[in-house]
């Protein structure tokens, strides 16, 4: 993954985590398995300052972060396509799973 070089390296391991947040995937197989996915993501930490550490720290994260992210998209759906109270609670708690990371 590309981030440009004038980035201070501070700055890139979260710009290339929110990159990998933000690749979309979606299936209907996974959409009541919420509470895995936010178990799952619980060890997702920025504290590495070695960027190369932080590159296999990346590659690493990377399906959990996937995860998260397809869970978010499921729990985003369900409740646009169905307007209920568990749907929403479920969206909202990915949400804030997500925004953690």
């Amino acid at each position: 993954m590309w981030v440009p070089a004038m980035v201070p390296a501070v700055l890139r391991l979260p710009i290339v985590l929110l990159i990998a947040a933000a690749i979309p995937v979606s299936t209907e197989q996974d959409q009541s398995n919420y509470p895995k996915y936010l178990c799952d993501t619980q060890n997702v930490s920025g504290l590495i300052e070695d960027e190369r550490i932080a590159a296999a720290y990346v590659n690493e994260l990377k399906t959990p972060l996937d995860i998260l992210h397809k869970a978010s998209a499921n729990s985003q759906w369900d409740f646009n396509t169905n307007i209920t109270d568990y749907n929403q609670n479920m969206s909202e708690t990915v949400e804030n799973e997500q925004t953690k990371k």
